[in-house]
C-alpha cells in the first residue's frame, strides 16, 4: 500500500515550510511571501519565493518549484520516502507501516539503511574509542588538545586495527554484506573476499545537514603505516562529496548568524577552531574544494575566509579557492599564516589569540594575488607587469557586483603604482573585446533560428499571456471560494482568454477543479500535465499583491452574492472586461485594414460598427455585457 495522500496532506499542513527552508536558506519576508537566494543555482539577487500559506516554493531564476517534500529531496538529496518520514518526524506524526508499498520499502532499505550501517558503525568506533585497543586514537586526540567535550559534538571514534573486525560487527548486528559494501566500508579483495576500509584509525565521522552520518574520513595513527596519512569514504548514494563539507552540521548556525564562514583544509582545522570559539568553521570533505560546495557556503555567508595551510599546496589550492569563490560574490578574505603552519598547529603551539592576529590581518584577494605573483615574476618588467594585470583583472571581472569592479581596479592601480585610467584601459579592452564576440554568437544565433522556424514553417516569435490572464488564472489557482461564485455566475470558458497559453492553463485549471478542489500538490504529481505548463502554473500561483490594488465593483451586486474577498471581484470583472476589449480592438484594427482597400465593404463596416456598439456596452455595464450570448 503507497503513502495515501490523506497521510501526505496531513503532514505537509502540519509543517511550516518556511521553517524547513530557514534551515539551509535566508528567507525575509515581501508582501504575502518570503524570499532569498535560491539553493539550487548561484545568484546574488534573491529569486526564490516560498509561500507560507500555501506550503510551495518557487524560483524564477532557475524555474525550481515544489513543497516541503520535493524541497528535502533536491536540497539534500534524500528519496521521497525519506523526505516524508523527516517530515513526519518533525510534524510528531507516526506514519504505520503498512502505508509504505514494496516500491517505497525497497526505496528506504536501499538509502536509508546504508545511513543506519553508517550510524551503527560510528557508534561502534565511538565506543571501540574508549577500549584499550582505542587508547592509541584517544592518545593522539589527546595530543592535539581535543576536549572530552569537542570528541563528543564531533562524534570522533577508532576503527580497529583489524582486517575484519567492523565487518564482523555490523554481520553481527544483522546487515548484510551488500549493504556494509554499499556503505563504503568494507573493500573487495581479488579472491572475492572483503576487508575493512578502515583499520587501525582516528575516525571523522562526516554529517549532512539533518546531523547524520553519511562517510568518514580516517587519519593513520602508525608511522609504519605504508597508507596515506588520510584516507576518505569513497562516493555513495548517500554520500556526494562534492556537495559536502565536514562540519557544517555543527557550524551552520553560527555561520548563518555571523553571516560569515572560515574555509579550511583538515578535519583537525575544524574541530581546533570550533573549540577555540570559531564555530563557524568548515573544511571540504575529503576533496578539492568545489563550486557545489561554495554555492551551499554562499546560501548562508556574505563574507568568507579561506585559512589554508601555507605550505606549496595549500598556497596553490588557495590560489584555486580564490578563482571558484569570487563567482558566488563573496567579500574574500585571505588569512596569510607563516611558513609549514595550519590553523590546527598555529592554535595548539602559540593559542588561539595569535590565531585571531592572523584572521584580523587577513588580507583581499588582489594583496594575496600580488604577493604570489611578486615571489614567481620580476613586476619591475613591462612584459610581466602586464601580464600580472591582466591576471588580476581577469579575477575582478568575475565578480557578480559590477558595482566593486572599479574599487577593485582603483585597488589594483594603487598596488601596481599605475592611474586609475591605465589599468581601466586593459580592462575596458577585453570587455569590448567580450562584446565583439558576443555580437558575433548572438548574430549566429539569430541567424539560426530564423533558418529553423523558416524551414519548419513556424513563427519565431510567440505571444506572451496578457496581465490579465495572470490575474484570472492566479485567482483560480488560489481562491477556491471566489472560483466557485464566478463560475456560478459567468459562463466562462476558455474563449474568454486571449493567447494560447492562457486558454490551455484555464482548460487545465478547470480540469483539476471538476474533478475536485485545486490543489497545487497536484498540479506539481500530475502525469498529465507538461512540466512546462507546472513551470507556468507554478509561477501564477507565486504572484503577489495583485488582489489588493482596488476596491469592489458595484455590478456584483446585481447577482446577489457577497464574496469573502470582496476586492477580487472588481479585479476579476475589469480583467474578463479587458481580455473582452482587446479581442475588439484587434478585430477592429484588421477590419479598419481591409476599408483602407476597400472603403465600400458594407460587411465591414456593419461588423465595425456591432463592435463599436459592444465595446461601449463593455465600458458602461462592464460584466453584465459578458454573459449575453452575442459574440465578439
Amino acid at each position: 500500500m503507497q503513502i495515501t495522500n490523506e497521510i501526505k496532506e496531513k503532514i505537509l499542513d502540519s509543517i511550516d515550510i518556511v521553517e524547513i527552508i530557514s534551515e539551509t536558506v535566508e528567507l525575509r519576508k515581501r508582501g504575502k511571501n518570503f524570499i532569498g537566494l535560491c539553493p539550487f543555482h548561484s545568484e546574488k539577487t534573491p529569486s526564490f519565493t516560498v509561500s507560507q500559506d500555501r506550503g510551495i516554493f518557487k524560483c524564477f531564476g532557475c524555474g525550481k518549484s515544489g513543497n516541503a517534500i520535493t524541497f528535502l529531496m533536491d536540497s539534500l538529496g534524500l528519496s521521497y520516502v525519506e523526505a516524508i518520514k523527516d517530515l513526519a518526524r518533525r510534524a510528531n506524526i507516526v506514519i504505520p507501516e503498512r502505508e509504505f508499498s514494496a516500491k517505497d520499502k525497497a526505496e528506504l532499505s536501499r538509502n536509508d539503511l546504508i545511513l543506519q550501517v553508517l550510524n551503527d558503525v560510528n557508534d561502534y568506533y565511538r565506543k571501540m574509542l574508549n577500549t584499550t585497543a582505542g587508547k592509541i586514537a584517544a592518545q593522539f586526540f589527546s595530543k592535539r588538545g581535543f576536549s572530552s567535550a569537542v570528541i563528543n559534538e564531533f562524534q570522533l571514534g577508532y576503527s580497529p586495527d583489524s582486517w575484519d573486525a567492523t565487518l564482523k560487527e555490523l554481520q553481527k548486528r544483522g546487515f548484510h554484506l551488500e549493504l556494509i559494501k554499499d556503505a563504503g566500508l568494507v573493500v573487495n579483495k581479488e579472491d572475492g573476499n572483503y576487508y575493512d576500509r578502515f583499520r587501525g584509525r582516528a575516525m571523522f565521522p562526516i554529517h549532512n545537514t539533518l546531523g547524520r552520518v553519511i562517510a568518514f574520513g580516517a587519519r593513520q595513527l602508525s608511522e609504519e603505516d605504508t597508507q596515506a596519512k588520510y584516507i576518505n569514504s569513497p562516493q555513495t548514494h548517500v554520500y556526494d562529496k562534492s556537495r559536502s563539507l565536514y562540519g557544517l552540521f555543527q557550524a551552520k548556525n553560527e555561520i548563518r548568524n555571523k553571516k560569515t564562514a572560515i574555509l579550511v583544509e583538515g578535519y583537525a582545522d575544524v574541530i581546533t577552531l570550533h573549540q577555540a570559539g570559531y564555530k563557524n568553521s568548515v573544511a571540504s570533505s575529503g576533496t578539492a574544494l568545489t563550486k557545489e560546495q561554495l554555492e551551499i557556503l554562499s546560501k548562508l555567508a556574505d563574507t568568507l575566509y579561506i585559512a589554508y595551510d601555507s605550505d606549496e599546496a595549500g598556497v596553490k589550492a588557495t590560489e584555486r579557492a580564490i578563482e571558484l569563490a569570487i563567482g558566488f560574490g563573496f567579500d574574500l578574505k585571505i588569512v596569510r599564516l607563516p611558513g609549514g603552519e595550519d590553523p590546527d598547529s598555529i592554535i595548539q603551539k602559540h593559542g588561539s589569540n595569535l590565531f585571531k592576529t592572523y584572521l584580523n590581518n587577513a588580507v583581499n584577494f588582489l594583496d594575496f594575488k600580488y604577493e604570489q605573483l611578486s615571489k614567481t615574476n620580476d613586476l619591475s618588467s613591462p612584459y610581466s607587469k602586464a601580464s600580472a594585470i591582466r591576471e588580476m583583472l581577469t579575477i575582478i571581472r568575475k565578480i557578480p557586483d559590477r558595482l566593486q569592479h572599479d574599487d577593485y581596479i582603483s585597488y589594483l592601480a594603487n598596488l601596481m603604482r599605475l592611474t586609475n585610467n591605465q589599468i581601466k584601459k586593459i580592462y575596458d579592452e577585453k570587455n569590448t573585446q567580450d562584446k565583439v564576440e558576443k555580437r558575433k554568437n548572438d548574430s549566429l544565433e539569430v541567424s539560426e533560428i530564423v533558418k529553423t522556424s523558416s524551414n519548419n514553417n513556424e513563427k519565431v516569435l510567440k505571444l506572451k499571456m496578457l496581465k490579465e490572464e495572470k490575474i484570472l488564472l492566479n485567482i483560480f489557482l488560489t481562491n477556491t471560494n471566489a472560483v466557485k461564485v464566478i463560475l456560478s455566475n459567468l459562463q466562462l470558458t476558455e474563449d474568454y482568454f486571449f493567447t494560447e497559453d492562457g486558454k490551455r492553463l484555464f482548460l487545465i485549471i478547470m480540469d483539476l477543479y471538476s474533478s475536485s478542489s485545486i490543489n497545487l500538490e497536484k498540479i506539481l504529481e500530475s502525469p498529465n500535465i507538461s512540466d512546462g505548463d507546472k513551470d507556468l502554473l507554478m509561477r501564477l500561483a507565486m504572484l503577489d499583491d495583485i488582489l489588493t490594488r482596488e476596491t469592489p465593483s458595484d455590478n456584483w451586486q446585481k447577482f446577489g452574492k457577497e464574496l469573502p474577498e470582496k476586492n477580487i471581484i472588481k479585479i476579476v470583472s475589469d480583467s474578463i472586461v479587458k481580455l473582452q476589449l482587446y479581442k475588439i480592438d484587434i478585430k477592429l484594427r484588421d477590419l479598419k485594414t481591409i476599408l483602407q482597400t476597400d472603403s465600400l465593404n458594407y460587411s465591414a463596416i456593419k461588423e465595425i460598427s456591432r463592435l463599436n456598439k459592444k465595446r461601449i456596452e463593455l465600458l458602461t455595464y462592464g460584466i453584465k455585457e459578458i454573459n449575453k450570448t452575442d459574440g465578439i
